[in-house]
């Protein structure tokens, strides 16, 4: 963004994309990264990755009776995802841990506290996939987008989707 709009002031806002999502609609923010589902009409793609059920290597899911959850707060389409799931499956299940940081859900995940659900690239690097074999069906994949308010120069937000896409891409190539 610096060398596309060298005077544009730049703020960071990190939070879940159900709270920034409003933020760029009233205009508060200029553009943000969202997580969306894949149907989205919504902003400008910038890649799509698959949606993993994630545990430590050491947790056993079939003795766990009632299945410890982690995950990000109400709102996030991962949440809604598992537990729709998991009531599906009448599968007993508890969250354990709610927070909006990907590193407290994979401290978790890490130190087999709690099952979660994630972006595959943000799976603990010791962690592992739960399958359908396990009792963990498949979970819809998830876009990633570039919003922008309506307010946002549209020639900018086109140039600034082409320059965040190509290394998005390489990250899901890896």
């Amino acid at each position: 963004l610096a060398r596309l709009a060298p005077r544009a002031h730049v703020e960071v806002l990190c939070a879940p994309s159900a709270e920034l999502r409003p933020l760029v609609a009233d205009g508060q923010l200029d553009l943000a990264i969202l997580s969306a589902e894949t149907d989205t009409q919504e902003g400008i793609v910038l890649r799509t990755e698959r949606v993993v059920w994630t545990a430590s290597a050491s947790f056993d899911p079939r003795a766990a009776e009632c299945l410890p959850l982690a995950l990000f707060p109400e709102g996030c389409i991962f949440r809604k995802w598992a537990l729709a799931q998991l009531r599906k499956r009448r599968r007993e299940h508890r969250i354990v841990c709610t927070s909006r940081s990907m590193s407290a859900i994979q401290a978790a995940v890490r130190a087999g506290f709690a099952v979660s659900v994630v972006a595959e690239s943000c799976m603990p690097a010791d962690a592992v996939v739960l399958t359908p074999a396990q009792g963990f069906a498949a979970l819809p994949a998830v876009t990633i987008i570039l919003a922008a308010s309506p307010a946002a120069g549209a020639a900018l937000v086109q140039r600034l989707g082409q320059q965040l896409r190509a290394p998005l891409q390489r990250l899901s190539a890896t």
